[in-house]
């Protein structure tokens, strides 16, 4: 296990339980990133989304420079599928919209504030691909609000919905960061995104 600001992850096996993650301390620390907790399932589908019946959960094209294949996923959806604002796991308050515009291509950018044992983290969430947007910058919505619909934004003909969650590092403020600075990893640290959605049994 490796401490994390007071939060104990665990450190990369030599040999990786999943595709793409990194395999020794050294890597850990080049690419600086959240994997999998041991105790979370690793079956995707076990988890709440932001949209239903998803056919396939793909590593994302469209990752950030320097990331690995489960930094980000590309899920398979119909264009056109209506995207929801997605609920995080100990999440305190509602979700507040930080952006909306060209990244991924349209995409919307959700701040999440989480309770992890005695702190509190901010964790940012990132749909894009998308092909229109229903909401705005500021907005603080409920888990569940629709935000856009899915489409093929981030390149003609790759319909899916681009999910990325990263967690905003101590000391940096959320509401200084530009379209630019959600996904580097200056800012923010990659996550994989099964440590801190909501189960699809929780409610």
């Amino acid at each position: 296990m490796l401490l994390d600001n007071s939060v104990c992850v665990p450190a990369p096996a030599s040999s990786p339980a999943e595709p793409g993650e990194p395999n020794s301390i050294r890597n850990w620390q080049i690419y600086d990133r959240l994997p999998r907790r041991p105790d979370r399932p690793s079956d995707p589908r076990r988890y709440r989304w932001p949209v239903p019946s998803i056919a396939a959960f793909d590593p994302s094209p469209f990752t950030a420079e320097g990331a690995v294949a489960l930094d980000a996923l590309l899920l398979d959806v119909p264009d056109g599928t209506s995207v929801t604002a997605l609920g995080l796991e100990q999440q305190r308050g509602k979700v507040h919209v930080l952006y909306t515009g060209p990244s991924v291509g349209l995409t919307v950018v959700t701040e999440h504030r989480v309770l992890e044992g005695t702190r509190e983290q901010i964790y940012l969430v990132l749909v894009g691909n998308l092909r229109a947007v229903s909401t705005r910058a500021g907005a603080r919505l409920d888990p569940g609000a629709p935000i856009g619909t899915v489409g093929d934004s981030a390149a003609e003909g790759r319909t899916g919905l681009h999910v990325e969650v990263r967690r905003l590092r101590q000391g940096e403020d959320v509401r200084a960061l530009g379209p630019d600075d959600f996904r580097n990893r200056a800012h923010t640290i990659a996550c994989d995104a099964r440590n801190v959605l909501r189960l699809e049994a929780q409610r």
